[in-house]
This record gives structure tokens, C-alpha cells and sequence, in this order.
């Protein structure tokens, strides 16, 4: 009986942070921040990129990153300096960070928190605990110094 207790205390725990506030994730919010990415109709972008897991440190960033019209330019390291491998291959445009979104809810992730950019809608934060009672499962991207190019 005291295991059940604990176990939906931890759901409904999980379920209250999850959508707490501006931060939690739902398909909701995933399809209006895409919509107005949709809108911004932005082809030419640069990004900062970081991603935080339990992983090879070359994979984390933070890196530089250039889309032009959905395919990625380049991706560099803060020094200039060209990444090698395909360690930010899955999520280096904003669509595929949608993506990533989309997946986790799709799994579902026991956690999922996201922020999209209120004007544009790319996302800005997005963390996922994919299973809750796990160690080293979380991973998390942050996107900063975001420029629209000519």
C-alpha cells in the first residue's frame, strides 16, 4: 500500500511540474510555438547551441550554428573552429528541435520542459527526463544568441 501511495504521489508530482507555469511541454504549445515559427518564416539563422547529457563532452557544445533555407551551413565551436562528426546532427535546425519536442511527448518522457521564444516560437529551453526513477537518461538543449540572416 505504501509503495502505491508513493508511486502516485511521484505522478502527481510529475504531472503538476510538467505543466506548470510557462515551462512545461504539451502538444498545445508545441503547435502554436510552431506556428509562429511558421509565421517569422525565417530561412537564414544562427544559433547558439548547447545540449547537457550524459555523454561524449565533444557532443555538448556549446556550438555556432547556420541554417539557410533548412539545410545546415556550418556548425563551430566558440573559437571558430570547424566541428567535426555528426554529434548535432539530429537537432541542428530549429524543425529538428521541434522534433526533438515532438518525440519526447510522443514517447512520452516522464518530464518534458520547454520554452519557446514568445515572437518568433523557436524554442529557447527544452529538458527531458525520458524515465524518471533513472540516472544519467536527461538531457537538455538551450538555444541563445539567435540572429535572423539576411
Amino acid at each position: 500500500m505504501k509503495d502505491a501511495l508513493t508511486l502516485t504521489g511521484v505522478a502527481l508530482a510529475a504531472l503538476f511540474f510538467s505543466g506548470c507555469g510557462g515551462g512545461g511541454s504539451s502538444p498545445t504549445r508545441l503547435a502554436q510555438a510552431q506556428a509562429r515559427w511558421q509565421t517569422a518564416s525565417i530561412s537564414h539563422y544562427a544559433f547558439t547551441l548547447e545540449r547537457s547529457c550524459f555523454c561524449p563532452p565533444d557532443s555538448n557544445g556549446p556550438v555556432r550554428i547556420e541554417v539557410r533555407g533548412g539545410t545546415v551551413v556550418s556548425i563551430t565551436k566558440p573559437d571558430g573552429s570547424p566541428i567535426t562528426g555528426d554529434y548535432f546532427s539530429a537537432y541542428d535546425t530549429v524543425e529538428e528541435l521541434f522534433e526533438v519536442v515532438r518525440s519526447a511527448e510522443n514517447r512520452p518522457a516522464a518530464s518534458i520542459i520547454t520554452d519557446f521564444d514568445p515572437d518568433r516560437g523557436y524554442p529557447t529551453r527544452i529538458s527531458i527526463d525520458y524515465i524518471a526513477q533513472a540516472v544519467d537518461d536527461e538531457v537538455s538543449y538551450s538555444v541563445s544568441d539567435f540572429t535572423q540572416l539576411p
